[in-house]
C-alpha cells in the first residue's frame, strides 16, 4: 500500500514538472540591444568571461536601438579586444545611458522572482520530502548501512 502511495505521488511529481518546464515550448525569445548590454557586463562583472562579453556585445551592436549609445558601446568593444576591462565596463553602463556609481547593472542583487508555478514545485517538493521522512520513521529503518538496513537489505 505505501509503495503505491509513494509511487502515485511521484508519478504526480514527474508529471507535473515536466509539463511546467515543458509549458514554453522551449523557445527562445527575442532579446534587445540593452539585455546584450547587461549580459555582457554580467559575464564581466560576475566571472570574467571575456569572450562572451564580446559576443553580447557584437549581438547588441547588430540590432538598432535607440536606447543604447552606439558611439560607447563601440568604444566597449575596443576596449574589450585590447582587455582594458574596467574601461569596457564603464563604457557598457554609459552605452545604457546610466552611471557606473549609481548602476544597478554593477551591483549583485539575489532575487527570486517567481511564478506560482515555481511555489507550487516547491511545495510539492516539501511534501514529498515530509512523506519519505514519516515512511522512513514508520518503518524505523536506520540510516546506516549496518547489515539489515537500506543499503544491505
Amino acid at each position: 500500500m505505501q509503495k503505491r502511495v509513494v509511487l502515485f505521488f511521484l508519478v504526480v511529481f514527474l508529471l507535473t514538472a515536466s509539463s511546467i518546464a515543458f509549458a514554453h515550448g522551449g523557445e527562445e525569445g527575442e532579446v534587445d540591444a540593452p539585455t546584450y548590454v547587461r549580459q555582457a557586463l554580467a559575464f564581466l562583472e560576475g566571472t570574467n568571461n571575456v569572450e562572451a562579453a564580446k559576443e553580447r556585445v557584437q549581438d547588441a551592436l547588430k540590432l538598432e536601438s535607440d536606447e543604447i549609445d552606439q558611439e560607447k558601446l563601440l568604444k566597449a568593444q575596443k576596449a574589450l579586444e585590447n582587455s582594458e576591462l574596467e574601461q569596457a565596463t564603464f563604457l557598457l553602463v554609459k552605452a545604457l545611458g546610466k552611471e557606473p556609481n549609481t548602476a544597478e547593472e554593477l551591483s549583485f542583487k539575489v532575487g527570486f522572482k517567481s511564478t506560482i508555478n515555481d511555489y507550487l514545485l516547491i511545495i510539492v517538493g516539501v511534501v514529498f520530502i515530509i512523506i519519505g521522512g514519516l515512511i522512513i520513521r514508520k518503518k524505523g529503518l536506520p540510516a546506516t548501512g549496518k547489515k539489515g538496513g537500506i543499503i544491505h537489505g
